[in-house]
This record gives structure tokens, sequence and C-alpha cells, in this order.
């Protein structure tokens, strides 16, 4: 993906989780609608990013922990710690 396709797909993601006071202001399944559709679109995003080779695969985890987990702590002074989960923990819930 070009430089501006990376800018683009960032453009969205930021509509997408409503960043600013806007989003706040919007009942709570209007919120919590945007926020499943902005989880699956970074993950669309960073997929194709590790498809295409720009990103290796813990590269775009690294990005999706900063972005889901580590702004909101740090903007909100959480001290909150991302437990790891190990592929053993993992289950999948999709029913695969």
């Amino acid at each position: 993906m070009a430089k501006n396709g990376i800018i683009g797909a960032i453009g969205i993601l930021k509509k997408k989780f409503f960043f600013g006071k806007i989003g706040w202001s919007l009942p709570p399944e209007s919120f919590y609608v945007a926020t499943i559709q902005g989880k699956e679109d970074l993950n669309k995003v960073l997929l194709e990013f590790v498809e295409n080779g720009e990103f290796l695969y813990e590269e775009a985890i690294k990005v999706a922990k900063q972005i889901m987990f580590e702004n909101s702590n740090r903007q909100y002074k959480l001290k909150l710690t991302l437990k790891q989960i190990d592929n053993e923990e993992y289950k999948d819930v999709s029913g695969e």
C-alpha cells in the first residue's frame, strides 16, 4: 500500500473511532457500532499491510496494541497492564 493509501486508511479509522468530543456525545449504540466497525477496518488495513509485505505480523500486532490499548491507557492515565494471551490460551470465537 502506498503512502497515500496508508494516510487514507488512517483517515477512515479516525472517523470510525470518533476522535474528539463529538463521538462522546452520540448515543451509546452508535458509539458501540462505530467501535466494532473501526476494529474491523483496522484488522483489514493491518492484514493488507502484512499480506503486501509492508509489515511483519509482529509489527501489525504492535500497531493494533498501540491503537486499541496504549493510546487510551496513556491519554486517560489508566495505568493498566495489557494481558498477553498465548496461542494456547486463545479461543477462536468465530465458531470455526
